[in-house]
């Protein structure tokens, strides 16, 4: 009877190599389209790309505090609203909220778009 699948490690090694090989190419056309292609086009190629591909790769992540929570006050919005109270004015609308893995506090900045 023949076995019709691969062995385990027959089937890694197959996938190694394909990663490899689309490694390599991968390298191959990047300093390709690095030397050969000038920065203006290289630049609108990255914001073609960036525009297809970022909704579906996103690494940001919009959190809204509702002042109320159902019918009862939320707790959480009044603590946001005391805290950046003293940090920001009534004018900005929109904050850019970050810490990094060595921070031991957040950084809050006034987001400009």
């Amino acid at each position: 009877m023949v076995d019709y699948y691969m062995p385990t490690a027959a089937s890694a090694s197959v996938w190694f190599s394909a990663y490899a090989s689309f490694a390599g190419f991968m390298m191959l056309v990047r300093s390709m389209a690095t030397e050969l292609m000038p920065q203006p086009l290289r630049s609108y190629m990255y914001s073609v790309f960036n525009y297809l591909f970022a909704p579906f790769f996103s690494r940001e992540v919009t959190l809204l505090f509702d002042e109320h929570y159902g019918m009862t006050y939320n707790e959480l919005y009044e603590a946001i609203e005391v805290y950046l109270r003293t940090k920001i004015g009534p004018s900005v609308r929109c904050l850019r909220v970050s810490k990094l893995p060595r921070m031991k506090a957040i950084n809050v900045s006034i987001d400009r778009d």
